[in-house]
């Protein structure tokens, strides 16, 4: 008998040790480069480096090839997003024309994107301490 109970003792503390939990896949598929389909809400905004004030109310739309921004006016534009890059790129631009070549991450769910006006790719942005235009949002539906 008190081998039993030393045992269910012994189990009980060492389930107290056991690893926690693999994060949830709806987390992972979240912070996924790939897919930054949904509206996101400006957080912050930095023009060659000086803090922006004048966002608080912007968000954007996203979906798998298109960026809607809504700001003092909606302004809609063709994506093309390269997570393959390092680090991912993107590219924005009116039909086939490309206007904006940038970088972004996606890190617990805030996503940076870094910019200059540029069509050249191999141009964009890669530092995100320092760039042109410089966005980052939080998540606030889809995805």
């Amino acid at each position: 008998m008190s081998t039993r109970v030393g045992l269910i003792v012994l189990s009980l503390v060492l389930l107290g040790f056991a690893p926690a939990p693999f994060p949830k896949n709806e987390r992972r598929l979240r912070d996924d480069p790939a897919d930054l389909t949904g509206t996101w809400a400006f957080t912050a905004l930095e023009i060659s480096g000086v803090p922006q004030n004048n966002f608080h109310n912007f968000r954007i739309e996203m979906t798998k090839d298109r960026i809607t921004f809504h700001t003092e006016r909606r302004s809609d534009w063709t994506l093309v997003l390269n997570p393959g890059a390092s680090p991912p790129s993107f590219t924005w631009g009116t039909g086939s024309n490309v206007n904006y070549s940038g970088s972004y991450r996606l890190i617990n769910g805030e996503l940076t994107m870094i910019y200059g006006v540029t069509n050249r790719l191999e141009e964009r942005a890669t530092d995100f301490n320092k760039a042109p235009y410089k966005y980052v949002f939080r998540r606030i539906k889809g995805g």
